[in-house]
């Protein structure tokens, strides 16, 4: 499983926002593209809904929607480019997916599930 080290956030998996007109498959070759050099076919997960109406902490400048959707997906490296952390990210890992709550510092039940939807995926 590959682990990029964002610069904000630590070791995390590569991800993102839209940018205006884009798709969300195209956001995510962008992004995995950006963060951890790499491209593949993706595989749509499912998503999570992220409602803030009950978070005191959102405002109308929140850089976030109050509400909005977290796609996931699981994408097969095809290809692995040379690492350049020019974006977001100072590094990138490979680890073992049954160690990745070792690595993963906001690991929760949600995520375990997630992952082993990916791991479960006949291609």
């Amino acid at each position: 499983m590959l682990l990029v080290n964002l610069h904000k956030r630590g070791w995390d998996f590569p991800g993102g926002h839209l940018e205006k007109g884009e798709s969300p498959e195209g956001c995510l070759k962008r992004e995995v593209m950006e963060e951890a050099y790499v491209s593949g076919s993706s595989h749509f997960l499912g998503y999570l809904i992220v409602d803030h109406h009950d978070n005191p902490l959102w405002n109308e400048q929140s850089p976030y929607p109050k509400v909005g959707f977290q796609l996931f997906y699981r994408v097969d490296v095809e290809e692995i480019y040379t690492f350049e952390a020019e974006y977001e990210s100072a590094e990138r890992c490979w680890i073992d997916p049954d160690h990745v709550a070792d690595c993963y510092s906001g690991w929760n039940g949600v995520y375990e599930e997630i992952l082993s939807q990916a791991r479960t995926i006949n291609l």
